[in-house]
């Protein structure tokens, strides 16, 4: 099992797509809902938090966990705080899928915080030019550049850890199961959304190909004239009399 599965990440970046106000108001021509763009949430979030812990290290230096810990604890609560205040809507984005989780699993939590804080700062999808302004005040909240790295340079420390010794905590074909169904989910919107979105632009930024009919030729014999079995045979065109044999002898 890859830690970075292509079928999370095309699934991943269709949920983000389709939490766009405008590419939702597309999909739902297509028969997409609130509850759709949530089954997708719950199922892509599950799919990612079983492959993290997939490869979780076996032996973790408690400082680094209790540092990681702390960071989660310090700045969950602030950021949720001021988006609710000031940008509702982002905060609901930012905090679609996410939770604090324990100390021991925190590097999971924190890193798909940083992940996310990333993209609010970018202004990629799902947030918009709006995740700009959104990461401006953040920062005036004390959550600066230097204080995302330190929180990167946290989650580094633990990803060394687990280069060392694993100690698998999901078995893998429960972990296959995630990818699958959070696959399979993709792979059903997506075809729901070919058959009402025309545009190719539209189309790509929610990471679908248009998929071009080619009907393949089929050559077709004509089908035979239906023969009855008790009709009477044609007749043969008369040809020159043979004679018998011994009348060819004479006549040779």
């Amino acid at each position: 099992m890859k830690k970075n599965d292509a079928r999370l990440t095309k699934a991943t970046n269709f949920y983000n797509a389709a939490r766009i106000a405008s590419n939702f108001a597309l999909l739902e021509q297509a028969g997409f809902t609130e509850s759709a763009l949530e089954e997708g949430g719950t199922l892509i979030g599950r799919a990612v938090r079983l492959v993290r812990l997939n490869a979780f290290p076996k032996e973790v230096d408690s400082r680094v966990l209790v540092a990681i810990a702390a960071y989660q604890s310090r700045w969950f609560p602030t950021v949720r705080a001021a988006l609710e205040r000031y940008f509702p809507e982002m905060a609901k984005l930012f905090f679609a899928d996410m939770v604090q989780l324990d100390e021991k699993r925190s590097p999971i939590s924190v890193l798909e915080f940083l992940e996310t804080l990333g993209r609010l700062g970018k202004g990629d999808a799902p947030f918009g030019a709006e995740g700009v302004d959104a990461r401006a005040l953040l920062s005036e909240r004390m959550l600066t550049a230097e204080v995302e790295a330190e929180g990167h340079a946290l989650v580094a420390e633990w990803n060394q850890l687990a280069k060392e010794e694993m100690n698998v905590l999901v078995d893998k074909d429960e972990v296959e199961e995630a990818i699958s169904a959070a696959w399979k989910w993709r792979v059903e919107w997506a075809e729901h959304a070919r058959a009402v979105i025309k545009s190719r632009g539209i189309l790509r930024g929610l990471g679908i190909r248009q998929i071009r009919n080619r009907a393949a030729a089929v050559e077709t014999t004509p089908a035979l004239p239906a023969v009855s079995e008790t009709a009477t045979p044609p007749a043969l065109p008369a040809g020159p009399a043979i004679g018998t044999v011994e009348e060819r002898l004479k006549a040779s």
